[in-house]
């Protein structure tokens, strides 16, 4: 879907930001290419727990993101995939809703990210 290639530098800069500048940062990057990156498989998509062991579904701006995130947690049965922006907030985010899981955006190799709320995330994009 996308051709931007994010570089070994621009990933270096956008991980030393905080959780909310990083979360900006999605924001801008997702409405600017109109998709989203997630890591599964054909049939399902990787999720994450939190703190409060909620289910999330961890969400990237760029395919190397991801591909950083898997690599550091040794996550080998799953791949990056895109996601056009239309589709995720169209089909997706009722599913989401639906089975009450959350999202986790922009989730660093140290497992960092941040957790807004769908409706926030909706009104943001």
């Amino acid at each position: 879907m996308s051709d931007f290639i994010v570089t070994e530098q621009q990933i270096k800069a956008i991980l030393a930001l905080d959780g909310e500048s990083r979360y900006r940062h999605f924001i801008k990057e997702v409405v600017g290419k109109d998709e989203i990156w997630v890591l599964g498989t054909e049939d399902s998509w990787h999720l994450v727990g939190d703190e409060n062991e909620d289910e999330l579904l961890p969400i990237w701006p760029a395919k190397e993101y991801v591909q950083l995130y898997a690599d550091s947690r040794n996550i080998l049965d799953a791949k990056p995939f895109s996601v056009s922006l239309e589709d995720f907030m169209l089909k997706h985010v009722e599913g989401l809703l639906d089975d009450n899981l959350g999202i986790a955006v922009f989730m660093t190799p140290d497992g960092a990210g941040t957790t807004p709320s769908l409706k926030q995330f909706v009104g943001d994009i």
